[in-house]
This record gives C-alpha cells, sequence and structure tokens, in this order.
C-alpha cells in the first residue's frame, strides 16, 4: 500500500475542482463528443491550447493516438516550447518534415531530452506504457516533479510492461494519472485513443500546474528551467529509474 501524503491530497482536490469548473467553462469545440466519457477533460486541454483537433471542428476521439501527435500535446501541455533554443532544436530532429505540422514541437521535445525512435515516424501509433513513460519523462526534465523512488504497487500484468517504462508507469499510478483496473491490470499494451490520453494529459497538466504553485508558494528554489520542485512526503530523489 502507498502512503498519500497531505500533498497528494490536495493536489487531488485541486484537479476535482478544476475538472468540475472546467465543465461550465468550457465550449463546445468539436462536434464529436457527446457521447465521449472523456469530453470534459479534451474541452479542457482545449481551453489550455494543448488540442486543436482536425478539420471541421472534429476531434476523432476514437482515433488512436500517433507518435506525433502525442509529443505535439505533451510539448505543449509542460510549455516546452517556452525553453526552445531554435538552432538546437532543428539539430536535434533533423529527420523531421520541416514543413510537416508536428516538426516544430517534436524538435523541442528532442532539444529538451526527450527519448524519441532513432528514426521517426510520425504515423507510429502509440499504445499505453509508450504515452505514460513520454508524458512522465516530460514532467520529469522540465522539473515540475522530480525522480522520485516509491514503494511499488503489485501491477498483474507487469511482465507484460516494457522494462524500461515500469518506473514511469509506477510514478503515474502514485500520482493518479492513470489506475489499475478490476484485476490489478495497467494493460500497458493497450491501444490509447486520441480521447484516452487527452484525459491522462489533462490530469497531469493540472497537477503539474499545482505542483509549481505550491512550491513557490512554499519557497523552494527555482530548477534549472525555471520551475519549481517539491517532494511528497514520504519521497525521495532517485538518480535513476
Amino acid at each position: 500500500m502507498k502512503k498519500t501524503s497531505g500533498i497528494t491530497a490536495l493536489l487531488s482536490a485541486a484537479l476535482l475542482l478544476t475538472v468540475g469548473s472546467t465543465s461550465y467553462a468550457a465550449q463546445n469545440s468539436f462536434v464529436d463528443l457527446d457521447k465521449v466519457p472523456q469530453k470534459i477533460y479534451i474541452e479542457g486541454l482545449a481551453q489550455k491550447g494543448v488540442v486543436h483537433g482536425m478539420p471541421n471542428a472534429h476531434f476523432k476521439p476514437n482515433q488512436q493516438i500517433t507518435l506525433a501527435e502525442g509529443m505535439t500535446m505533451i510539448t505543449q501541455a509542460f510549455h516546452l516550447e517556452t525553453f526552445k533554443d531554435a538552432e538546437d532544436a532543428s539539430k536535434s530532429a533533423p529527420e523531421l518534415q520541416a514543413n510537416s505540422w508536428y516538426a516544430e514541437y517534436v524538435s523541442i521535445a528532442a532539444a529538451k531530452g526527450m527519448a524519441l525512435p532513432e528514426k521517426f515516424v510520425a504515423s507510429t501509433k502509440l499504445n499505453k506504457e509508450d504515452f505514460v513513460y513520454h508524458l512522465v519523462r516530460a514532467m520529469e526534465i522540465t522539473g515540475g516533479f522530480p525522480l522520485i523512488k516509491l514503494i511499488p504497487i503489485d501491477i498483474a500484468d507487469e511482465k507484460q510492461m516494457t522494462p524500461a517504462y515500469q518506473g514511469s508507469i509506477q510514478r503515474a499510478l502514485h500520482y493518479k494519472l492513470i489506475e489499475l483496473d478490476s484485476k490489478g491490470n495497467v494493460n500497458p499494451k493497450a491501444k490509447l485513443t486520441r480521447a484516452e490520453a487527452a484525459e491522462i494529459l489533462y490530469k497531469a497538466s493540472v497537477l503539474y500546474d499545482k505542483m509549481l504553485t505550491i512550491n513557490k508558494a512554499n519557497g523552494q528554489p527555482a530548477s534549472e528551467g525555471g520551475r519549481w520542485m517539491y517532494l511528497p512526503e514520504g519521497v525521495t530523489p532517485a538518480d535513476n529509474e
């Protein structure tokens, strides 16, 4: 069993409050979300300028998210573009199509240290563990969250997880970005739809922003990227996964 700190509880409350307010403030930006359970999260990200949908005001929520879409959303959600160096970014992913809609954001992600495939194929489909890994990595490299060591949560299908992703998945569970199903599985290889990815990303972005506010209020020193870090009770820094 993991220990829930006062900070974690506070952040959870902030997430519920923010999501609740979004339901009233969000505009119906997309025409294909009426029966989508993640509608509130998608519209919340739209308000933040993280998602923009596709032509004719469609979001295509049930379409599996691609590598280009995932990296673009993550880059925008965690403000990686505010730390960009255009020259360094262009050198980090020279194989990208310069005029593609995703090139700038993916290049920035590469320049910030995101782990991208050696050969970047924009249309590559991401599964759940792929997206969670990149998401948690972004939270950590921007300084919003430090690397942490936790008492591992028992995951029934842990053997299906890519070993290099296990630490990120454990931290995502700790921060309540994802949860186990009724059988204790995380389903790491499951296809991830754009709507499902939006829910995870929205929760992460709210937690991230709230963490920065708390840390700044507590006088925590700024990190190299201009971010603040706070270690929740019972959590210690880790040098690696």
